[in-house]
């Protein structure tokens, strides 16, 4: 019984130690600053401001800092245009 035991997490704990992991941020989230995002899409910063305040585009909050998703951008590029052709 101790033997199989042993066998076991030995076993085990060689697939842990020789599976690769990665240390550090997710690199598949990427996070862009107000200054990168008011470029994209074209705007000032206090239009960032509103388009956040209304709840157009998603901010994340680092203590002081602000980011925003990349991956939200693009949604909220399309919300946005779609605002500015209904007026």
């Amino acid at each position: 019984m101790k033997e199989s035991v042993k066998e076991v997490i030995s076993s085990e704990l060689k697939e842990y130690l020789t599976t690769p992991t990665s240390i550090g941020p997710d690199t598949s989230q990427e996070f862009l600053t107000r200054r990168q995002v008011a470029n994209l899409l074209q705007v000032s910063l206090p239009t960032l401001h509103a388009y956040t305040k209304q709840g157009l585009i998603k901010a994340i909050r680092f203590g002081r800092q602000v980011r925003y998703l990349k991956t939200d951008i693009g949604a909220a590029l399309k919300e946005i245009r779609s605002l500015n052709y209904k007026k």
